[in-house]
């Protein structure tokens, strides 16, 4: 049985702006090379969500790399980005959840496959 090699998540001089000439992320490296679970803190309004969200192209980095298995995710559209979202999971904050659904519910229908 061949066990799945883990080549991580690395992102390299990462920048986002909503407003042109106002970064909200600034020159962002991050290099995580084992599996595992990872927390990003810090007070409300510093760029965690859109971090995320740029990692999954939710939202379209302004300048940088995110290596994903090696694979530069900011290079990806329509198909290719399709296939390697199924790889990466994000529960959305409260008003993106459906109520009537259970907290697993939620988190599984991220997982249909559209």
């Amino acid at each position: 049985m061949a066990v799945a090699s883990y080549d991580g998540i690395k992102i390299n001089n990462l920048f986002h702006e909503y407003v042109a000439g106002k970064p909200i992320l600034k020159g962002i490296d991050i290099d995580i090379d084992e599996p595992g679970i990872i927390a990003i803190i810090g007070p409300s309004g510093t760029g965690k969500s859109t971090l995320l969200r740029c990692i999954n192209r939710l939202n379209d980095p302004t300048s940088g790399e995110i290596l994903f298995e090696g694979e530069d995710l900011t290079k990806l559209k329509g198909q290719e980005l399709r296939k390697q979202r199924r790889h990466i999971g994000m529960v959305f904050q409260e008003y993106n959840l459906v109520e009537r659904l259970t907290v697993i519910e939620n988190v599984l229908s991220g997982r249909l496959d559209t």
